[in-house]
């Protein structure tokens, strides 16, 4: 992972990203699948999410739930709230999980948090994605055309039809960016840093 620590105000080109710290994860267990990434798959929680400030202690949850089931962490490596903020969960070099029928190996893991079955994604969590889709292709050389929602690989109604039906609008966006070159890249918030953003997200 590349983390750069400029003020994201000064630079519209670094991603904020919440550490782990920020929303009090829990250590990973063992059993870390070593990869290297040649795919993105784009995800939804399939929760529906409509109070945002809660979205930190959900992850809390989201983490607690994914390791009862014996696998090592939360099974996503960024998540993407209705604000657009952006998580850091699994490692990026430890394969993730899933409940479905395909090997994540390989696949960098995006989520956002909703159900978009019944609800639409928001602008915010869209920009956000198509930023952090822009940033995964060019760091892991991964193509646009190799970024699926979750139901190009397996039987499942995720991300939800709402989020797929614009996902190519959206993969066209980064590749807009990759075209002119408007490469982003992740800036991890320090401790205290990502806890004032927490405490900002939950306030709201």
């Amino acid at each position: 992972m590349v983390f750069l620590l400029m003020a994201y105000a000064e630079n519209p080109r670094l991603i904020p990203v919440l550490a782990r710290s920020a929303w009090n994860a829990k250590p990973p267990k063992v059993g870390c699948i070593s990869h290297q990434i040649s795919k993105i798959t784009i995800h939804h929680t399939a929760t529906l999410s409509k109070d945002n400030s809660k979205t930190p202690k959900r992850m809390y949850r989201y983490q607690s739930y994914h390791q009862s089931k014996g696998w090592i962490d939360i099974a996503y490596h960024y998540l993407i709230d209705q604000e657009g903020n952006v998580y850091e969960g699994r490692r990026t070099s430890c394969a993730g999980d899933t409940g479905t029928n395909y090997d994540p190996t390989g696949h960098l893991l995006i989520v956002l948090e909703g159900n978009f079955e019944a609800q639409k994604p928001t602008e915010k969590a869209k920009k956000s994605l198509v930023r952090l889709m822009t940033y995964g292709s060019a760091n892991y050389r991964v193509p646009i055309e190799e970024i699926h929602g979750h139901r190009d690989v397996a039987a499942t109604q995720c991300p939800g039809q709402s989020l797929f039906a614009e996902l190519e609008e959206l993969k066209r966006q980064a590749l807009v960016f990759q075209t002119e070159k408007q490469i982003f890249q992740l800036q991890l918030l320090s401790a205290e840093e990502g806890k004032r953003r927490v405490r900002e997200i939950e306030q709201k």
